[in-house]
């Protein structure tokens, strides 16, 4: 047979320059993108954390200037959402409630572990920069997790348990 097209059944037909079309080729090039599109809209969306058996669904806080950002400025975090902000270095750190409009727990992580937990931490409304409370980590930490207020209650989150990210 010419022009290098194997006999899918239908045979080769002309795509108006002469070049014959593979329908056999076409079919499963088809079906090959169908099964990609179903395979990544099976996977898991975004990147998430685990503690114990309660996983949240995470923003990750990567570079200083979203860090610095933080959740300021929203309304609400949803009960099955966190802000993880990840740090390069494993160091003392301090957060504030700069432009915060809700309550928060913070959870300080150290190489995966919880090595500590800020409760009920409330907003400073109209509070100048200068004047807001600080709030600083119990000890050397690399990641800390904010979560709606009374969250790690709720769950039970205590110091020393152990969380998963899948990124």
């Amino acid at each position: 047979m010419e022009g290098g097209c194997a006999d899918s059944g239908i045979g080769p037909a002309s795509t108006g320059d002469n070049r014959p079309v593979c329908w056999g080729m076409v079919r499963v090039l088809i079906i090959a993108v169908i099964v990609i599109a179903v395979l990544v809209a099976l996977q898991p969306k975004g990147d998430s954390i685990s503690f114990g058996s309660h996983t949240f669904h995470v923003e990750v806080a990567n570079d200083v200037f979203e860090q610095a950002r933080g959740l300021s400025g929203r309304d609400a975090i949803g009960a099955d959402e966190a802000m993880l902000f990840i740090f390069p270095l494993v160091k003392e750190r301090t957060f504030w409630m700069k432009d915060m409009r809700f309550p928060i727990d913070i959870i300080w992580l150290r190489g995966g572990v919880v090595v500590g937990i800020t409760p009920d931490v409330p907003p400073e409304p109209g509070v100048p920069e200068d004047a807001l409370i600080r709030y600083p980590s119990p000890g050397q930490v690399d990641q800390v997790v904010e979560v709606a207020a009374g969250t790690a209650a709720r769950i039970g989150i205590h110091e020393g348990d152990a969380v998963q990210i899948a990124r």
